[in-house]
């Protein structure tokens, strides 16, 4: 066929760039910072089902048809009112194609190939509305494992893993009971600014500071009530939540000032109220999910505003932790707080499905090893309460196991400093690794945390499922010497992982 022939047809049929019958893919958009639209690449998919996820048509849409198919059948259909789906039930073996349009319109995206295989393991997270029943029906305190019954009743094994924390949380306590000073709105007198000055940026860290130190003593006095008892640790809870709770949530703490710290006051307050169940009298407990609420609705705002902003600008790692505060708080807080409906429905699943948003699906993490830490140190926060609140364990996620080789890998027993990104002249706090590896039953997890030096922190562990996964496993094994993680470029080459003195 000539030239001329074979333009003609090419415009005919809208194949040519720029001529009236062409069109886009818009599902994957132009800017980097917009979500990728994935799956694709005729990939295997280390997850059934994987999360589906696509650009905003330019249209602005505020529903979407995504239906996958094989060959000439569609096998799936779905309708969501978000530009991401995770399907609740698995998909069989087999090759698969999916696209995506606007409900209302014939506007399909360009077709997408995946895979799925033996090698792609189950992760099912329920709708909504069955996630919600399930929390509901959980008794207080939801975020707590019954396996963790009260001191009372431990065992001399459960006393034999966790005396020393107990010991050790409640010294904490104590000793900042006299030490630690109240915070008040009137210690900052600063207000957001455009550019941020110098004295700003200052206040920020010392707000910070403070909040971090009264939401954990709010936090470790209300959970050492709930396992001892003691009335020591209930006055000091009491005394901290009012501290913050006496906090203006749009003062020098709010979420436009100190986002960090607003985020702090409304989950330490969420498992205080938690904890602390029928010791709380109605008119504090009022006043304490009133700031919640009002703390809360500002991270949801910021999230869900301008047409569901996070879900198309997911590479924002302030954000990104944002969504998992929002997503224990709403858990904790449902059926308590009427706007815990709206967040609880905006975020659980959005979370369970976006974990992998600084890799591919193989668990790397491209911010460097230094935010990997940060990342693990969060999910001890936020996973576990989560799992015993709506039943989601984050650790079974693919990608989190992935992630656990990731940082066997690249911060490996005796790493003397960090790789890569932020924070990589720091060296490891292997205290978060090793505690991120005890949630897993596998012989190189047990590897891992039994050849890290110093011990987990002792909130998490003593809020922690009884006994830890790792403990399980008998026979610990390293991790193979060597490790590709495709979606960020990083490899990992060893000697010999099994020689703390490799190479």
């Amino acid at each position: 066929m000539n030239l001329p022939k074979l333009s003609a047809l090419l415009i005919a049929c809208g194949l040519v760039a720029g001529t009236p019958l062409a069109r886009a893919d818009w599902a994957q958009s132009a800017d980097p910072l917009v979500v990728a639209a994935k799956p694709g690449s005729y990939q295997t998919q280390v997850q059934n089902p994987p999360t589906f996820s696509w650009a905003r048509h330019p249209t602005g849409s505020g529903s979407y048809t995504l239906e996958i198919r094989q060959g000439a059948t569609v096998v799936r259909s779905y309708t969501t009112d978000r530009t991401w789906y995770l399907p609740s039930t698995l998909l069989p073996n087999g090759n698969y194609t999916w696209r995506v349009r606007p409900a209302s319109a014939t506007d399909w995206s360009s077709e997408r190939q995946f895979s799925i295989s033996a090698v792609s393991k189950p992760f099912l997270v329920p709708e909504n509305a069955a996630l919600r029943t399930a929390v509901l029906a959980r008794p207080r305190p939801r975020g707590l494992p019954t396996s963790v019954p009260a001191v009372s009743a431990w065992s001399a094994a459960m006393k034999a893993e966790r005396g020393n924390a107990l010991q050790g949380l409640s010294n904490e306590v104590l000793l900042q009971t006299g030490k630690l000073a109240l915070s008040k709105d009137a210690n900052w007198g600063l207000t957001a600014s455009q550019p941020a000055t110098a004295a700003f940026v200052q206040q920020q860290t010392s707000v910070r500071t403070q909040i971090n130190l009264s939401g954990r003593q709010l936090e470790a006095a209300a959970l050492l009530y709930r396992l001892t008892g003691d009335v020591r640790f209930l006055a000091e809870a009491l005394r901290r939540g009012d501290e913050l709770a006496a906090l203006d949530p749009f003062g020098p703490t709010s979420y436009i000032n100190q986002d960090q710290a607003t985020r702090v006051i409304a989950l330490s307050l969420s498992k205080a109220l938690d904890y602390l169940g029928a010791a709380l009298d109605a008119q504090r407990r009022t006043l304490w999910r009133d700031v919640i609420a009002a703390r809360t609705g500002e991270i949801y705002k910021d999230l869900a505003d301008a047409n569901m902003r996070f879900d198309q600008l997911p590479y924002d790692s302030l954000r990104s932790t944002n969504l998992g505060y929002l997503t224990i708080i709403a858990a904790l807080t449902l059926g308590d707080i009427p706007a815990a409906t709206t967040w609880f429905d905006f975020s659980v699943r959005g979370y369970a499905a976006s974990l992998m948003v600084w890799s591919g699906q193989e668990g790397g993490y491209s911010n460097g090893t230094a935010y990997a830490e940060y990342a693990a140190d969060y999910a001890l926060q936020i996973w576990p309460p989560l799992m015993q609140a709506t039943g989601i364990n984050l650790f079974n996620k693919p990608w989190s196991q992935g992630f656990l080789t990731f940082l066997m890998q690249f911060v490996p027993p005796g790493s003397k400093n960090h790789l890569f990104g932020d924070g990589q002249e720091t060296a490891p706090e292997f205290r978060f690794m090793k505690a991120f590896a005890s949630r897993f039953a596998t012989p190189e997890a047990a590897w891992y945390a039994r050849n890290l030096s110093g011990n987990e922190d002792n909130l998490t562990m003593l809020q922690a499922a009884y006994p830890l996964p790792q403990s399980s496993v008998t026979t610990a094994a390293p991790p193979a010497n060597s490790a590709f993680f495709p979606g960020i470029g990083w490899a990992a080459m060893h000697s010999k992982m099994a020689d703390l003195t490799r190479t």
